[in-house]
């Protein structure tokens, strides 16, 4: 059950972040977190995710958050 509320999560923050970005950033911010959601374990999943929240946080603060 707890699968289920985090893909449900993961498909509705996506907007709500990527509405907070410029249209010419979205595809880029997409294919970082298809890369987080798909990475190998949960490790490698929150350093992809550090990743990006260190690249776009200056730029993008309401969408990192």
């Amino acid at each position: 059950m707890a699968r289920g509320r985090g893909a449900r999560c993961w498909v509705h923050e996506m907007p709500n972040i990527l509405d907070k970005v410029p249209e010419a950033v979205r595809p880029e911010l997409k294919a970082h977190r298809v890369a987080i959601r798909d990475a190998a374990d949960h490790a490698q999943g929150q350093r992809l995710a550090g990743e990006v929240m260190a690249k776009y946080e200056r730029s993008y603060p309401s969408a990192m958050e």
